[in-house]
């Protein structure tokens, strides 16, 4: 019986039972009618509608008790119903966010969790200098003050991937003792209309709670990229509350909150973003140089077991252009390696295989390569080898050379880079074109014109677009003349700078074969010691070639 079905019963019986009451009650005693008590009249009503009441509810349990017994007893018949589990009712006390948070990647990290100072950070001397006023200010506002000066209230740092711009700012925090709220600016890319502006207004409300704060914003590009007329309306949203509430930064709520941005792609910003009173400051990272580098490595290395004999500044000068991030990666590498060798401390041929790796990728043992291949590889590494330590004068004297096959190649030769050289003059970029050019050259003296391989691509490309800078953006070409040419120019036929770049091409061609024909005794010889040693130093080079 339905609950439903049970209430109307009730109900109509109630009715008939008041109906039926009343003329009970209602007694005709000498011909006159004697109105019943209302009291007693109640109460036998109340006493029908309890009895009613507890039958209802008793046929109600009984049906739901055999109900349950049901459903349990279908439960254990259907198939794995072993492994099914029971449904979790949900808490009821949850709360369940509705829409996109926009408290979404902001973390926020108070001052005694920061362990990073500047102590931590080897190089980059140049860049601590000119974050210092920062941090005196977030110490002590009133004497940085005390003359009417106001501290940058945006700091940009800028400059190649790995340099060092999250842990500068960091650092920055660490050493003002004060929160860091770090983001990063893909986290405000938001389909949806007002969200990103929203993350935008939540991050500055939590800076004004924790003032005096930095708030770092990692990959800024991202978040105040240039604006245009296409640009979505929820884009154009994000970066205008983002420079509406940097200019609000003067006020004297917002006093003590500085925004340092990072980024490598700085040409991608608003100009809005980068002007005086939002990003103040522009701070450029460049990769370390000799001196850098020989700090960042002796900083690593302390963190592992070097060699007595391992120098740091002798791993520097063979890591030209690598920045701190790299260098950090290539200590952890040749660790590995010794790791791997059971050796008891890290010593420099660790550092020469974990570098070949990093650079070239690692050794292809599998590959089995013919004895006319490894021929063919040996002279074409022997002629730039060759022709690049005959050209040493305007050329980076050589490192390496090696004939084993590693990623995409089947040999490579490397030379030293010098932090000397922040140009290039004629001769130089010539002496370069003509050692790349140089292995496909040696092939075309060993095996004939019909029969040169295709390893030289790589070679060809970079001889080619170094030509053509030549060209185009360096002004060495008296045809074309002194200027910065680009596809947007049409005052120069395009066949023009084609003919100068295939000119250069020739000549360095030519050079290099006519070096190489001069000297074939050495290229044979070269060849035959990389086919028997397979990989040769300089101090073997040198030795082996003696004086030419």
């Amino acid at each position: 019986m339905s609950t439903t079905l049970s209430a109307v019963l009730l109900m109509s019986f109630l009715l008939w039972s008041y109906k039926h009451i009343n003329k009970s009650f209602n007694v005709d005693v000498n011909n006159s009618v004697i109105a019943s008590k209302p009291v007693i009249r109640l109460g036998v009503i109340l006493g029908l509608f309890l009895v009613c009441y507890t039958f209802v509810w008793f046929t109600n349990h009984i049906a739901n008790n055999s109900r349950y017994a049901s459903q349990n007893y279908s439960q254990s018949m259907a198939p794995n119903s072993q492994n099914a589990k029971p449904k979790v009712k949900p808490n009821d006390n949850e709360i369940k966010p509705i829409g996109p948070d926009k408290t979404k990647g902001i973390k926020v990290i108070h001052p005694e969790a920061l362990a990073t100072k500047f102590t931590d950070i080897a190089g980059l001397n140049e860049a601590k200098t000119e974050v210092q006023d920062i941090i005196s200010f977030l110490r002590n506002p009133e004497d940085f003050s005390r003359l009417g000066a106001k501290s940058p209230k945006g700091v940009l740092l800028y400059g190649e991937p790995g340099t060092g711009k999250t842990l500068l700012a960091r650092a920055i925090a660490g050493e003002s003792n004060v929160t860091f709220i770090a983001v990063s600016g893909s986290e405000f890319d938001e389909e949806f209309v007002g969200v990103g502006a929203a993350r935008v207004r939540y991050l500055f409300e939590t800076a004004r709670d924790n003032a005096p704060c930095i708030i770092f914003i990692d990959e800024i590009d991202a978040l105040a990229h240039k604006r245009h007329a296409h640009d979505p309306a929820w884009s154009a949203q994000t970066v205008n509350q983002l420079l509406s509430e940097m200019d609000g930064l003067d006020n004297y709520k917002n006093q003590g909150i500085v925004v340092i941005g990072a980024s490598n792609r700085v040409n991608a910003m608003d100009p809005a973003i980068l002007r005086p009173g939002r990003l103040d400051r522009h701070i450029k990272l460049d990769v370390p140089t000799l001196s850098e580098r020989t700090e960042v490595l002796n900083l690593y290395l302390s963190k592992i077991k070097p060699n007595a004999n391992l120098k740091a500044i002798n791993i520097a000068k063979m890591t030209q252009g690598f920045s701190a991030a790299e260098l950090a990666n290539l200590v952890n590498e040749a660790t590995i390696v010794a790791t791997k060798l059971n050796k008891d401390s890290v010593d420099m041929s660790d550092f020469d295989v974990a570098k070949d790796r990093i650079i070239l990728g690692s050794k292809r043992e599998a590959l089995k390569v013919t004895d006319k291949a490894r021929r063919i590889t040996a002279y074409h590494e022997a002629g730039h080898a060759l022709v690049g330590h005959l050209l040493a004068a305007n050329h980076n004297p050589i490192y390496k050379v090696t004939i084993t096959p590693r990623g995409p190649t089947l040999g490579h030769t490397s030379f030293e880079n010098s932090d000397e050289n922040y140009s290039l003059n004629l001769q130089q970029i010539e002496a370069m074109i003509a050692t790349q050019l140089a292995g496909r050259v040696a092939e075309e003296l060993i095996l004939g014109e019909q029969n040169i391989t295709t390893g030289a691509e790589n070679d060809l490309q970079q001889a080619t677009q170094l030509a053509y800078n030549m060209v185009t953006r360096w002004g060495y070409s008296k045809r074309v003349g002194t200027i910065n040419y680009n596809e947007k120019m049409d005052f120069i036929p395009k066949d023009v700078i084609e003919q100068e770049v295939q000119t250069i091409i020739t000549r360095n061609y030519a050079r290099a074969k006519q070096v190489l024909i001069a000297n074939r005794v050495q290229l044979d010889k070269l060849a035959k010691a990389l086919l028997e040693r397979e990989t040769l130093d300089a101090n073997e080079i040198k030795s082996l070639l003696g004086k030419i």
